[in-house]
């Protein structure tokens, strides 16, 4: 038989059983359109990201210096390479006002200083619409300033109210609705203000030492070669602590943030498409049981096993294809349906596109898991005898483990899949997790599923019942070796697993942030304190009886450079302490709360070459050792230093804790300004801000408690997503249990026909029917609990470094949503058979 009769045979043969499909289309279709719409997302925001790159940044180039401004030889330097620039300086402050009941209120700000020339692209966005040369002017003795709307209700202010930053007042003169260059902007503690930089000469917040940030926004001539101006900036630039970034990645913070996103839930749509597989498989046995007959005629007439694999392969990528295709297509179309929607979400901009890439993707993901899922099912019918196919009711009864070449093929397949997720993820370490957490999740549960079938056989033939006929029903039903047990355990499971994990993980970030930090955290962080401030300040907290404790520390911000005369960013080395400035500070003796883990901290007179002592994780992270360089660039100046000891920092105590701890004479006589944690009772919070802001205005205070308030409002809302798209898994699971009840529901009316015949009654057939249903979701649910505490511990204790604790509540509710799922659906499928008609079932029966 060639090729072409075997395919003009699938055809013909195809029409006959597209109903028994349903389950593996619903299955792919939704599988491969929530993996479809997360990429075409993802593209959108790329391609948004592209579109209104120059806005986005703030120009055609960015440079950025910390804690000090361009020199006016640096200035010349800049616009040797631009046709245009505006200067913009960033940093934290506090605003107050006084009303007319000579009420003093405050608030922490994040200030935005601007020249004449901002923006240099894009737009901003005011109300009322006026010029920034007009809200930012002085009037009289007071300029004005732009704030958010959050902030005049904050602190219960109008347009054309009086605030107070630093020893200045300003006029408020408009609120803000959008600014372009969002790349630069980070996570922000307050409301945003925005001010003329000629303003802030006599308010004293920008003294030596002051922590801000200072943006030149660069416009260059049309078709310039960034890379190349790149090179010639840094040629004589290259140690003076500038940062560039230009508009071929104009935010990579971003951009960061949505390929993380992307494939985080990518992995979710990749586990609801296993979970699809399951789908896909029994969809697959059910269609061949049908076409047993035609199975075994075709054997009986000389067919072979291979040409019958040919015949019904071709028949599943049919379907594949139709399911994957109408699936990848509506993926990338329901978006542009909801852009309004997600315009207002996500603060990102978005250009909703026809995108290619991602169709591509999720169709090949799609298909691969329709083949992996159908192989077994395939080979196992192709394989059976003549005798056995032409048996009745015998459905799933019989497996047989595949030939090497087909097991060669199905390995292939797995292989495949594998590689493909590996080249999506940004986290090679944490794509390998997800692989090592499915394989191990998809085993154990085909060994609790087998367990389970033995267990309940062995416990019907050992006890008698005779009193719980119900109960030995549904035990012999758990442990028939037809029924669709082992499709409804992993179709539950997996979703559930998926939803107990996120549930602890979830549970011990809000216990941290809400039980754990506030009982060993300041109640203010107080920041860019002067030297000559430093003592008066604390006396005069001491003298005001606010404070049960005070400390403090001297504090400066670089950035690491080169580890051991090699430039970071020749490095492959992916870490936080890397991509930004951190805070560093200087101790003669190691403070009470820091254990030196390895190494000999410096005498106190020491007066030789920098030394560091670095915090013991981080170096294990980053790979260093007792004796390696580190270069920090501070204030444009690079300083290299050798590492002398490592100590054990504990950064979950939100006090003063510091990444890298320098030997005082290497930092002491540098420009810098000091930081203090102060610890008192919550009912002094207020008066605290007030005595501070008033006797020294330059002193930022951040609320600790405000802080942590913002970061629980960020792992609720992702908590959120993670939560809906495991309701959607299990959505899918749902579907997928009802084509395995619906699948095996002729067996269930023909054992319910039998034991109506011998005397039993509709309810007791009803509650063994229920009885399964809560055996199987009970012991889905355990499942999820064991292998939801085991993957939660591994993020919460090694990527997380916090103490894990099991929350017993979050493990109550994933059994419940197990056992309530079974019991839905087993319900949907028990009225049928509970109905049945004996006569008329068994007549049908050879």
């Amino acid at each position: 038989m060639s090729n072409l009769s075997i395919l003009k045979f699938a055809f013909k043969d195809l029409r006959g059983g597209l109903n028994k499909f349903w389950v593996f289309f619903i299955c792919l279709f939704f599988g491969v359109l929530t993996i479809s719409s997360i990429g075409t997302f993802r593209e959108s925001i790329k391609s948004g990201l592209q579109e209104e790159a120059t806005e986005i940044l703030g120009g055609d180039i960015s440079l950025t210096l910390a804690y000090r401004v361009a020199s006016e030889k640096e200035l010349e330097e800049i616009k040797k390479i631009s046709t245009s620039l505006t200067e913009v300086i960033s940093f934290r402050s506090m605003v107050s006002t006084i009303n007319q009941e000579n009420n003093y209120y405050q608030a922490l700000v994040q200030v935005k200083s601007v020249d004449k020339n901002y923006p240099l692209a894009g737009k901003i966005k005011i109300n009322p619409e006026l010029s920034i040369e007009d809200a930012l002017k002085k009037k009289g003795d007071k300029y004005g300033i732009i704030v958010e709307d959050s902030l005049l209700k904050q602190l219960n202010l109008k347009i054309g109210s009086d605030l107070i930053l630093g020893k200045s007042t300003y006029n408020i003169r408009a609120t803000l609705s959008s600014i372009p260059d969002i790349g630069s902007n980070g996570f922000s503690l307050g409301p945003k203000v925005i001010l003329n930089t000629t303003s802030l000469k006599n308010s004293g917040l920008l003294n030596k030492g002051t922590l801000f940030e200072t943006n030149y926004y660069l416009k260059t001539e049309n078709n310039q070669d960034l890379e190349n101006l790149k090179s010639l900036f840094f040629k004589k630039n290259f140690d003076k602590g500038f940062r560039w970034r230009d508009i071929r990645n104009p935010a990579p913070g971003i951009e960061a943030v949505v390929n993380r996103l992307y494939f985080f839930l990518t992995v979710l749509g990749m586990s609801g498409l296993v979970i699809g597989g399951v789908g896909v498989s029994t969809s697959v046995s059910s269609y061949l049981n049908l076409k047993r007959g035609t199975i075994a005629t075709l054997k009986t007439l000389g067919s072979t096993t291979n040409m019958l694999s040919k015949i019904y392969l071709f028949q599943i990528l049919i379907m594949s294809f139709l399911g994957t295709t109408m699936g990848a297509i509506t993926g990338s179309l329901i978006l542009q349906l909801a852009e309004s929607t997600l315009i207002k979400i996500f603060p990102f901009p978005l250009s909703l596109g026809f995108f290619i890439q991602p169709i591509l993707i999720s169709m090949t993901l799609g298909i691969l898991i329709s083949l992996i899922f159908s192989l077994i099912p395939l080979f196992n019918f192709c394989d059976m005898k003549i005798n056995y196919l032409y048996r009745a009711h015998s459905i799933n009864s019989r497996f047989e483990i595949p030939k090497l070449k087909q097991i060669f093929y199905i390995v292939t397949l797995i292989l495949t899949l594998i590689i493909i997720i590996l080249l999506l993820s940004p986290d090679i370490k944490l794509a390998l997790w997800f692989i090592f957490g499915s394989i191990i999740s998809f085993i154990i549960l085909n060994l609790m599923s087998f367990i389970i079938k033995h267990a309940s056989k062995s416990l019907v033939n050992r006890y008698k019942f005779h009193k719980m006929l119900s109960l030995k029903l549904a035990l012999a039903s758990v442990g028939s070796e037809n029924g669709e047990n082992k499709s409804v355990l992993l179709s539950i499971g997996i979703g559930l697993i998926i939803l107990a994990t996120m549930g602890q993980i979830e549970k011990n970030l809000q216990s941290v942030l809400t039980n754990d930090i506030p009982k060993k955290a300041p109640l203010y962080f107080l920041i860019d304190i002067q030297k000559n401030q430093k003592e008066d300040l604390i006396s005069l907290l001491k003298n005001e009886k606010l404070i049960s404790d005070i400390k403090t520390a001297p504090m400066l911000r670089g950035f690491i450079t080169k580890i051991n005369d090699k430039d970071v960013s020749e490095l492959n080395i992916d870490h936080w302490a890397l991509r930004g400035d951190r805070g560093i500070t200087y101790e003669a003796i190691p403070t009470t709360a820091e254990k030196i883990t390895k190494g000999k901290w410096w005498p106190i007179d020491y007066d030789g070459p920098p030394l560091i002592s670095f915090a013991q994780t981080e170096a294990n992270e980053l790979g260093l050792k007792i004796g390696d360089t580190i270069t920090v660039n501070i204030l444009g100046r690079d300083l290299t230093g050798t590492i002398s000891s490592f100590r054990d920092v504990n950064f979950a105590t939100m006090g003063i804790n510091f990444l890298m701890v320098f030997n005082p004479q290497s930092l002491m006589n540098a420009p810098h300004t000091n930081i203090a944690t102060v610890y008192a009772p919550k009912k002094f919070e207020t008066k605290i801000v007030q005595t501070i802001t008033q006797k020294f205005p330059n002193i930022t205070s951040v609320s600790v408690a405000e802080t942590v308030k913002k970061v629980q409002d960020i792992i609720l809302k992702s908590s959120l997503v993670v939560k809906w798209c495991a309701l959607v898994i299990i959505f899918l699971g749902f579907f997928v249990i009802i084509g395995a009840l619906a699948t095996s529901e002729q067996n269930r009316m023909f054992e319910s026909s039998i034991l109506k015949t011998l005397g039993a009654a509709k309810k007791v057939i009803l509650l063994s029917i229920l009885l399964r249903s809560i055996i199987i979701g009970s012991f889905a649910g355990l499942v999820a609990i064991s292998l939801g505490a085991v993957m939660s511990l591994v993020v919460v204790k090694y990527f997380l470094n916090g103490e894990f604790y099991f929350f017993i509540s979050s493990a109550i509710l994933v059994t419940s949503i197990g056992i309530m799922i079974s019991l839905i659906t087993s319900i949907l499928f028990a009225i049928k058979p509970v109905r049945s008609k004996p006569a008329k079932i068994l007549r049908t029966v050879d």
